[in-house]
């Protein structure tokens, strides 16, 4: 009997201290809004019409004043919190627009992505030079967003548009793991070939007022081989779109590190461009990126070739297909240059000798691929990608609007061509060898190890800078990470997630061992257990805890609703980056639940 009372007094403290917690409203008391305007069948069918091929979002123009519609608590330290639950029926994930956003600097506003529990987290440092801020895309179309401040009734922002994410008519949702299964991974064997040129080539997330889209692109030198991030693309990534150039996003190293398939690679993301050049007539688009880009980052910037004749054996093809990660295709045959009318489903019609058309005999293209470069047996960009067929099965023609037609032309609309972007010295060359981007000492590289209590490397985990430029990488199966281009002279947050099989080690016997130590019988000997033993996260270890393990061994819950299912001690870094590179960081993994230390790290 006296056992009994003394776990039952440890529930009663633990309810008490859980509560002391929560300063934040329960999610039950979060105002919700719901957009019923989405009509997943009526957007299919659009896609269908207009030839929205690579469209994975569209948008719903519905305006909210955060302030007014978000509930309002305060915290002990005087600070004010304002919450409010966004949901969309029937969508698979969701993003939404915000303008007029302009945090100071007491202010913090994060996301959260009730599904995979991904946070984002933004401050003052943050604020778009125009106000336009996209949030997400989120895998769950179920999230809260949080802003906490220091003044109350200031909310710098208004929920301008929301962005229903779907899948495609043919089920896939256009993204990680849905390309063709023909498709070679670009670290693959018969890529190598183009092991510097890939380096160049970007996954682009294009935001315009239909939606999002996913195309492919490269960086692109310029004579005078100063590093400016020029990215060619396809124009009808955005012609008839209406984009927003400003919140557009270019995906660094979105690839897996072998040629095996894996789990989804982390990858680095600048946003923000600018038009400098376009034209329909053979669909090329120039942009650049916002913000010079680090040396750590390893990107290339490829060369090209204007030649009116090109003379190529062969020709090589990178891309992102259906926004999935780096591939590879290769045509084993001469270049030619399609002699006949083009006439595309968007309503646009392309002239003979506009484009040259290759068959391949290695992978495929797939909507997402647009934009990426046709690159020639020598390596350098001759053209990118407008369109064609995708198939596994037989070779389809491919089609790709000709460099050398994009030069010096003039339009209608008054866009120039490439020439005084990729020219800027005047030069005149025919062609431009690519090149390394230009030293920059400005950033620095951080890197570490992830181990579990007995010394085990921690696999899969995502490790992520808490601040401009976003780097993240993902630990592997050694337990190592490496943060590339992490800004200089600077204190970063550094955080970790991994939130994947939560019975991962978790059994029966961590309930009794749970018990055994609650009723002093063998206390826990090593610090990780008592961190693994409190999944309910209130800082103490109770009945309440063996509970909520219970509850997930029976499959009540599907996951601990409190916590991740591995946490890490400490649970983020703040570190000061000033000359040197900081290297050998030790981050311990433990796994939620997981008392007994049974659990794989892997």
């Amino acid at each position: 009997m006296k056992q009994i009372v003394s776990i039952l007094c440890i529930l009663v403290y633990a309810v008490t201290a859980y509560a002391q917690h929560q300063t934040i409203l329960a999610l039950e008391e979060i105002p919700l809004i719901r957009l019923e305007e989405f009509n997943m069948e009526a957007t299919l069918k659009e896609d269908d019409k207009k030839g929205y091929i690579n469209r994975f979002a569209s948008l719903v123009k519905k305006e909210t004043a955060f302030l007014q519609a978000a509930g309002k608590s305060q915290l002990s330290n005087g600070e004010f919190i304002y919450e409010l639950r966004l949901q969309i029926p029937n969508a698979d994930g969701m993003a939404v627009i915000l303008h007029d956003f302009l945090l100071d600097e007491t202010a913090t506003l994060m996301a959260y992505d009730l599904h995979s529990k991904k946070v984002l987290n933004y401050q003052a440092k943050d604020n778009p030079s125009n106000g336009r801020f996209l949030l997400g895309p989120f895998v769950s179309s179920d999230i809260i967003i949080r802003y906490t401040t220091a003044n109350e009734d200031r909310v710098p922002f208004t929920i301008a548009s929301w962005l229903p994410v779907y899948k495609s008519i043919n089920q896939q949702s256009r993204d990680f793991g849905d390309s063709m299964d023909c498709q070679s991974n670009i670290n693959c064997d018969e890529a190598s070939v183009v092991a510097k040129e890939k380096r160049a080539i970007l996954r682009l997330l294009c935001v315009t007022e239909l939606g999002l889209f996913w195309c492919s692109g490269s960086l692109i030198n310029n004579t005078a081989q100063d590093g400016k991030p020029y990215v060619l693309t396809a124009f009808h990534c955005a012609d008839g779109l209406n984009p927003d150039y400003s919140m557009w996003r270019f995906n660094f190293n979105y690839e897996f590190n072998s040629c095996d398939d894996a789990t989804e690679p982390a990858f680095q993301s600048y946003w923000g461009g600018s038009f400098r050049a376009g034209s329909q007539a053979n669909d090329f688009l120039l942009l650049e990126i916002n913000y010079d880009l680090p040396a750590e980052l390893h990107a290339y910037f490829n060369g090209w070739d204007r030649t009116d004749n090109i003379i190529s054996p062969f020709s090589h093809f990178v891309h992102h297909p259906e926004g999935d990660v780096k591939k590879y295709a290769r045509d084993d045959d001469p270049v030619n240059v399609w002699d006949n009318w083009l006439h595309w489903n968007n309503n646009v019609s392309s002239p003979p000798n506009t484009h040259y058309v290759v068959r391949y005999d290695l992978g495929s293209i797939e909507p997402g691929s647009s934009g990426a470069p046709l690159l020639s047996s020598e390596g350098l960009i001759i053209g990118q990608l407008h369109g064609g067929q995708a198939s596994c099965s037989q070779s389809m023609n491919s089609f790709y609007g000709r460099l050398n037609l994009s030069w010096d032309i003039e339009n209608g609309m008054d866009h120039t061509g490439l020439e005084p972007w990729l020219d800027p010295i005047g030069l005149g060359v025919s062609s431009l060898p690519g090149m390394e981007n230009p030293a920059n000492t400005a950033a620095a590289n951080v890197s570490g190890h992830i181990r579990n209590h007995e010394d085990e490397g921690v696999a899969q985990v995502k490790v992520y800078l808490d601040s401009f430029p976003y780097i993240s990488t993902t630990t592997d199966e050694n337990g190592f990470f490496h943060l590339l281009g992490v800004p200089r002279n600077m204190t970063h947050t550094i955080k970790f997630s991994r939130n994947e099989n939560p019975t991962n080690g978790v059994s029966a016997s961590d309930i009794l061992r749970i018990q055994k130590h609650l009723l002093g019988i063998e206390p826990f000997s090593e610090s990780y257990q008592s961190i693994a033993a409190d999944v309910n996260n209130s800082s103490t270890i109770s009945a309440i805890d063996m509970i909520e393990i219970r509850k997930l061994l029976l499959q009540i819950n599907s996951d601990f609703p409190q916590s991740n299912s591995w946490t890490f001690e400490p649970k983020e870094l703040s570190i000061a980056v000033n000359a040197n590179d900081i290297n050998d960081l030790i981050i311990e993994g433990i796994k939620m639940g997981d008392a007994n230390g049974s659990a794989d790290p892997k």
